[in-house]
């Protein structure tokens, strides 16, 4: 192929067809002449090689051959550059990236310390008999959750004191779309268990106590928030939030080996943490307004309980690489909360703000610290690469 000059411009009306035609025939001559010889060339070494093992040619001495290759190598290294040969510019050097997939855990102390329990990558323990039992009550548990979250929606949601014109952080209806989902990710993590890499984890013995009360709280608060008992609402919801929180500690002790351990396991604990912190809210604003104790002002108490419930949100974000599932499961409870306060029956602007005000932070404190980490994750594994 013909490269034009450097000084000269690309000829884009082809006026010049029949100089490049010419060019380009001659040098397609050139090359086909010198493959020629080059082939010719190979085959006569080949001819003298055979010859030579067969012993009808004289051994080449091995010092002459030596130093026919270094002359070689010294008369390309020193030879001047082609003028016709164009000359091309290196984008780059070498790849300053990761070139290798290795685990953070492989780095040395020396090169990288992880602000979290890195993964522990011993075999499983021996199964027994408790395991098979754990199994089956988390399972269990989260399948009749499963069942009466769907059975919520389909008849018709919550009591009357839960709705967003009598209390000041209830949201309105959609919020409760939230449960079945919740139900569905506490079922996968159920089923996760049964996976032969599983059966004895060390992850899921610790949290296999935690993640039934969980499901066993949520089908008390789905069953008394829709027959209206609110203490028993309550006490549900505090149970769940407990329950959650107390997994979630646990399996920031036991960091997630696999991403599948992290989605089937440890997103379905944080979804939990995330929305029972919401709900503990809104159980708590439902209750003192349906028992009258409401102290003035009740935007000022409602603000101070969203902050109560948005603390433990912020800080699950901040706990091992960042996790911003329970974020999301709060700021779903919030965007229709503010909805509520917004379009319901009650209007109080200062809920509004400070519930929006709350799901951004707990969005971002997830977000800053998953920053933080791949970033420093990243260089440490670049520079030890490097090495």
């Amino acid at each position: 192929m013909r490269r034009p000059d450097r000084n000269a411009p690309f000829d884009l009306q082809g006026e010049q067809a029949h100089v490049d035609s010419e060019v380009e025939s001659r040098a397609a001559l050139e090359l086909g002449k010198e493959r020629a010889r080059e082939i010719a060339e190979r085959e006569d070494a080949i001819r003298q090689a055979r010859a030579a093992l067969a012993g009808a040619a004289p051994q080449p001495d091995l010092a002459a051959v030596v130093w026919d290759a270094h002359e070689a190598i010294i008369r390309s290294r020193t030879a001047p550059d082609d003028a016709e040969r164009p000359q091309y510019v290196p984008i780059a050097h070498a790849s300053r990236g990761i070139t290798a997939k290795q685990p953070i855990e492989a780095l040395p102390a020396s090169v990288y310390v992880a602000p979290y329990n890195l993964p522990e990558r011993s075999v499983n323990p021996r199964q027994t008999p408790l395991d098979l039992l754990r199994r089956v009550l988390v399972s269990g548990s989260a399948i009749t959750f499963l069942i009466l979250s769907l059975l919520l929606l389909a008849g018709g949601g919550t009591a009357a004191a839960f709705g967003a014109g009598t209390a000041l952080l209830a949201p309105l209806a959609p919020a409760l779309l939230m449960w079945p989902v919740m139900a569905l990710g506490l079922t996968a993590l159920a089923a996760h268990e049964w996976v032969p890499d599983q059966l004895s984890a060390r992850r899921q013995r610790s949290i296999g106590v935690p993640v039934t009360l969980a499901s066993l709280a949520g089908i008390a608060w789905c069953l008394t928030a829709a027959s209206g008992q609110m203490w028993g609402a309550l006490l549900s919801s505090l149970v769940l939030f407990a329950a959650a929180w107390e997994a979630l500690r646990r399996l920031n002790l036991l960091t997630a080996r696999t991403r599948r351990e992290r989605w089937l396991t440890d997103a379905p604990v944080e979804f939990a943490l995330g929305f029972s912190a919401f709900v503990t809210a809104w159980t708590a604003s439902a209750v003192v307004t349906s028992w009258g104790w409401a102290l003035a002002p009740e935007a000022l108490w409602a603000s101070l309980t969203l902050l109560a419930v948005a603390l433990p949100v912020c800080l699950a974000g901040m706990s091992e690489r960042g996790r911003i599932v329970p974020a999301l499961a709060f700021a779903w409870g919030a965007v229709w909360l503010m909805a509520a306060r917004i379009f319901g029956d009650i209007n109080d602007p200062t809920v509004m703000v400070l519930s929006g005000l709350c799901a951004v932070v707990a969005l971002l404190t997830a977000l800053a610290r998953r920053q933080e980490i791949s970033h420093t994750e990243r260089v440490a594994l670049q520079g030890y690469t490097e090495r």
